[in-house]
């Protein structure tokens, strides 16, 4: 079920979940636009042209598509609400009640007292509030009209049936979003005085008169002043007499009250990305009377704070308090700091704690308690004693760590949001504008130098920055005031050194709020000597990390003990200095902000460094060992998940190996770079470990470290480097007298030359590899071999072997608990089900093997099964299905570095093109496959190629390419796919009668002739 909210910013949920975040804004403003005339099929050029006005058309589209890609992907089942009736036109199928604006819209139509409080109600916030094209607005103006409307007849409608009061909160609603209206004022005054309220009725007047004088110097007009003067001349009429009541005791003179109800310091600047956190928090002081706001220093604690102080005032019968207790040294002057806050004066002896509830007891206030850390004990006393004596007080704290006592709702003020991507030059500006921290940064830089000019490189400097201060909105701002004298590109590159970097703060704020390096003195102040011993040593991680490898590392039997460690963790999680998260298995794993660990990392003593590094690479080395004889087994989901969990400080400790534990820890790593598509990253990794100085020559460990760098140069489609590394590692095994490495080397040098199309060479290998399993009991090898056996079957056109060698692998995979390798069966089996044109029983398997992948986190195989699952749909039809499956496929391929799956991904949405008549795409798409060179895409580029030849009427060309292709499919002794057979079939059966025997057997056998180098060149011409 879709649901979409656009008044307001816009929310989307599919099925009760929020929609994933999409690539750019640009497709929730696509989403948006098909909402607002759901059911109407609209013009893809028009919604280009609306949503892209700076691109020309070409490009236009182009946008539009790869955001309707991502946002069809985003929908997930929701998706076939969008379609695509023609090629030309988008249409989004929608009921009234999927969306807020469409039963708004619906509401008003009808035109009933119901319907109209409908509408009302739905009207949370402006249409699309916050987005400001041009096409918003024109969305926004009319239905903004519509509310005001709505509400005025409501409130007609009411009076007219004596019931004007039930319009009172419709009426405040409308009044607080347009003090200027002068007929809903009056209304509102009406509501309020049959409400029997008619003191607020006058106040609401007096309130408008004031504005009025004040923004345009003018007065309420002459209806308004009248109105005023009969509901003031109803307050002011006598009521009848009461009876006597005997005098109340009088209170003892204890504080008099100065009026100083706001006493809130006023901001200076606006208040950037928190609406979301001062919505929580409002919420939080709406069911409890006691919250804290916690966070590391700079996160903006103090600032949310008054911001929900200003908002509470109004709300708040006796307002809002503010107490700054950062210049406070001395607990016991914490009562008294409260009461001049409050505005009170001592004009007695009676103890101060004592006048402060007596003063506080009978009035409904928020009191905001700001940098409790340093004053943790005394705050908690104070807060607990006041809370517990005034019914009606709520108080809310700012600090590093929680009170600690009852009733406490603690809340973590989290970092602002930041991009993890690189910005295209068409998105700048949604990007600053979707990011908080992004906005922040060049808000506060332009204002200190007003002509910055947003260029990509300016934006991506940015984001770097944003990133590598971890979003926190101080050390923002100080990086903002940089700006004054470098560029935006010239600071990012100087916070290697940020503590001296960022120093120049505001002279009014305070010291600690001046510079980066001041605002963690304060932190690592207030720490005992073992907090400040385990925050140092926790430097050396480089991501989050667990307790077992905090206690393994940080603890050394002499500074700090084992057991001391979990204790002194959460305090340090307590101070905001430590984070906590779960990992997806549910495990609770820790870390610090970038900023705060770098600040630990300069606090460590020297002396420190070289056990606990130490400590660290045996830690690490020892996991990977751990995982790397795991990978493949039943416990590979969880394995994979906990290298997820612990990438990044397993990187750091190879940066901190040397000589064998380097190459050993590098080569630990290879199954999970492989398993999770890393291949770039491991393959640069590997060569740099073999090729160092101390790198061992001649063992295991590099045989073993040459077949993982041959594994990935395979993967990436570098044939010749991949050879070459099987070939030394190969010769070091037989050196060796390893018969199982042996084996395994055979196995990878036949997939090298099974994917350039040599089968026979392959089939020698990988039966030599088989006969050495079976000699030597390897069932995994034995299963591997015959999977691989079973691809060249396939590859040759002999279903049946095919089907029994996949068969009896996955028999064994199964029985190794190989998750792995059960899938690339099941997937296999799915593809020798198409070849028979069983695509019922294909799909089946192959999602399957999917449903493994994704459990998995496999990105390979997902990205393989999408192009499988692309080509069914093709076959079957489904275009559009299928190039979307297509896309995905091409984008994880590019993210990979697979130049295999490119070329495959490029090839299949060539053929898409094809089969929807798009000539032009298709030859451009199929001819950009072919310089990533393997045999069988070209085999497929040339069947496609010669079928859009015959189409384009070139036939004497289309005649060459299917001899071309030909020569290839015997020399790689190869079969058709069943597509390819069914376009080779059709187009020479139509050349024959069209070109007459003769000429097409002549143009036919000159391509025969061609070399695979020569019917290349011809494809690409």
């Amino acid at each position: 079920m879709l649901y979409l909210r656009l008044f307001g910013p816009i929310t989307v949920e599919v099925n009760g979940e929020p929609l994933p975040s999409l690539r750019s804004r640009r497709g929730l403003y696509l989403l948006a636009l098909l909402t607002l005339r759901a059911n109407r099929e609209l013009s893809r050029v028009w919604l280009a042209g609306v949503l892209w006005p700076e691109s020309d058309d070409s490009q236009g589209l182009e946008n539009l598509k790869r955001s309707l890609t991502d946002l069809r992907k985003a929908l997930g089942p929701a998706a076939e609400q969008l379609l695509s009736p023609t090629k030309h036109t988008l249409v989004l199928r929608l009921a009234s009640e999927q969306a807020d604006v469409l039963t708004f819209d619906q509401a008003l139509r009808k035109d009933t007292t119901e319907s109209l409080e409908q509408a009302i109600s739905l009207y949370r916030a402006p249409l699309l509030e916050g987005y400001y094209e041009v096409w918003a607005t024109e969305e926004r103006e009319p239905r903004h009209e519509a509310y005001f409307r709505a509400v005025e007849q409501l409130a007609l409608r009411k009076r007219e049936q004596g019931k004007l009061a039930e319009a009172l909160p419709f009426l405040r609603q409308a009044v607080v979003r347009d003090y200027l209206r002068e007929g809903l004022q009056r209304l509102l005054m009406e509501a309020l005085a049959a409400s029997g309220n008619p003191l607020a009725a006058t106040e609401v007047y007096r309130e408008l008169r004031s504005t009025l004088r004040r923004e345009s110097n003018s007065n309420p007009s002459t209806e308004t002043t009248a109105l005023y003067n009969r509901i003031r001349a109803l307050a002011s009429a006598p009521a009848p007499p009461a009876p006597p009541t005997p005098p109340p005791a009088p209170a003892p003179p204890v504080l008099r009250r100065v009026p100083l109800r706001y006493n809130l310091p006023r901001p200076l600047t606006a208040l950037i990305g928190r609406e979301r956190e001062q919505a929580a928090i409002t919420e939080c002081l709406s069911n409890a009377c006691l919250v804290t706001l916690t966070g590391t220093g700079g996160i903006g604690k103090t600032r949310l704070a008054l911001e929900t102080a200003w908002e509470q005032q109004k709300a708040q019968p006796d307002g809002a308090c503010f107490v700054d207790l950062a210049p406070l040294r001395d607990p016991n002057h914490l009562p008294h700091l409260c009461a001049a806050a409050l505005g009170l004066k001592e004009i007695d002896k009676q103890p101060i704690i004592e006048a402060l509830v007596e003063h506080l007891r009978p009035r409904a206030l928020l009191l905001v308690l700001d940098n409790c850390e340093h004053m943790i004990d005394a705050s908690a006393e104070l807060a607990g004693l006041l809370l517990q004596s005034c019914p009606n007080l709520q108080i809310l704290t700012t600090s590093r760590q929680p009170l600690g006592i009852t009733g406490e709702v603690v809340w973590r003020v989290p970092v602002l949001e930041t991009p993890t991507h690189s910005a295209r030059p068409e998105e700048l500006t949604e990007l600053i504008e979707r990011y908080a921290a992004l906005k922040l940064f060049f808000e506060r830089a332009q204002a200190v130098q007003p002509d910055l000019v947003l260029t990509p490189e300016t934006v991506e400097a940015a984001i770097e920055i944003c990133q590598r201060l971890d979003g926190i909105p101080l050390a923002l701002e100080l990086a903002a005031a940089r700006a004054r004298t470098l560029s935006i590109e010239q600071i990012a590159r100087r916070l290697d050194d940020r503590f001296k970097l960022l120093t120049g703060g505001s002279r009014i704020a305070l010291p600690r709020q001046q510079t980066l390096r001041a605002l963690n003195d304060w932190s690592y102040d207030l720490l005992t000597p073992p907090e400040r011993c385990l925050l140092t040593r926790l430097s050396i991680f480089h991501a989050s990390y667990s307790l077992e490898a905090v206690e393994a590392i940080c603890a050394d039997g002499a500074g700090l003990e084992q057991g001391d460690v979990l204790d002194l963790l959460e305090l340090l999680v307590n101070h905001s200095l430590v984070l906590t998260e779960e990992s997806e298995e549910g495990q609770r794993r820790y870390r610090m902000l970038e900023t705060i660990r770098e600040y630990s990392r300069l606090m460590l003593p020297e002396t420190d460094w070289p056990p606990l590094s130490e400590r660290y690479q045996a830690w690490y080395q020892q996991l990977a060992h751990a995982a790397e004889t795991n990978l493949l087994g039943s416990e590979q989901a969880h394995w994979l998940a906990c290298l997820d969990a612990e990438y990044h400080n397993l990187r750091h400790a190879i940066v901190l190996s040397v000589g064998e534990q380097h190459l050993e820890l590098c080569t630990n790593m290879c199954r999970y770079w492989y398993l999770r598509g890393h291949w770039t990253e491991g393959r640069a990794q590997l060569l740099e470990a073999l090729a160092r100085p101390d790198s061992p020559q001649g063992t295991p460990a590099r045989a073993q470290a040459l077949m993982w760098a041959g594994n990935l140069a395979r993967n990436q489609g570098d044939y010749a480097a991949a050879t070459h590394c099987f070939e030394e590692s190969l010769a070091l095994r037989r050196a060796l007298h390893d018969g199982r490495g042996s084996a395994s080397i055979l196995n990878h040098l036949a997939s090298v030359l099974l994917e350039q199309g040599y089968y026979e060479r392959a089939q020698a290998l990988y039966e030599e590899s088989l006969a050495l399993c079976r000699e030597l009991g390897e069932t995994k090898g034995i299963a591997r071999a015959l999977h691989n056996l079973g691809l060249l079957a396939n590859e040759q056109g002999d279903n049946e072997r095919a089907m029994t060698l996949y068969t009896e692998s996955l028999a064994l995979s199964r029985s190794l608990g190989d998750r792995y390798l059960e899938a690339n069966d099941l997937q296999n089996l799915g593809d020798v089900a198409v070849d028979q044109g069983d695509y019922q029983r294909a799909r089946s398997l192959m999602e399957q093997a999917l449903a493994i992948h994704r459990e998995l986190g496999m990105e390979a195989g997902i990205v393989s099964l999408l192009m499988d699952i692309g080509k069914i749909e093709l076959v079957l039809g489904g275009y559009e299905a299928a190039q979307t499956l297509l896309e995905e496929s091409l984008e994880l391929n590019q993210s990979l570095g697979d130049q295999r799956g490119i070329a495959q991904s490029l090839n299949s949405l060539g053929l898409v093109a094809l089969a929807r008549g798009e000539l032009a795409t298709a030859h451009t798409l199929l001819l950009q496959s072919l310089p990533l060179g393997q045999r069988r895409p070209l085999l497929t580029c040339l069947i496609a190629l010669a079928h859009l030849a015959r189409r384009e009427d070139k036939l004497a060309r289309a005649a060459q390419l299917l001899g071309a292709a030909d020569r290839l499919r015997e020399n790689m002794k190869g079969a058709y796919t069943l597509l390819e057979k069914q376009l080779y079939d059709d187009d020479r059966e139509q050349l024959c009668e069209s070109l007459g025997m003769a000429s097409f057997s002549a143009e036919y056998g000159a391509g025969y002739a061609l070399t695979e180098e020569a019917a290349q060149l011809l494809a690409g011409q």
